[in-house]
């Protein structure tokens, strides 16, 4: 929804702005372009590193079968109960993982 409404600002202010001199509505809808690019890699770059912890733990778990009794789920947990266990939703569809 945020990505929608950023876009729709945007083009809003680049309809406003038909002089073709960078103005204050250029700038801004400049800058919010940059910063929603930001956000989305941002995003992204966290969930990769969040799913190379679920499946590094998920590996590891066979090591160490009593670090998962604690948390209540199966002795040798799968990268998703991982995520679970830690409130990611990186394996929901539609995940916001915030």
């Amino acid at each position: 929804m945020q990505n929608e409404q950023a876009r729709e600002i945007v083009a809003r202010l680049r309809r406003i702005d038909r002089v073709g001199v960078p103005s204050i509505l250029t700038e801004a809808a400049d800058q919010i372009e940059r910063l929603q690019y930001a956000l989305e890699f941002t995003t992204r770059e966290r969930d990769l590193a969040r799913g190379e912890v679920c499946r590094l733990l998920a590996r590891s778990s066979k090591c160490d079968p009593d670090y998962w009794l604690t948390l209540a789920v199966s002795e040798y947990p799968t990268p998703e109960l991982v995520a679970e266990s830690r409130n990611w939703d990186l394996y929901r569809k539609a995940a916001t993982n915030g």
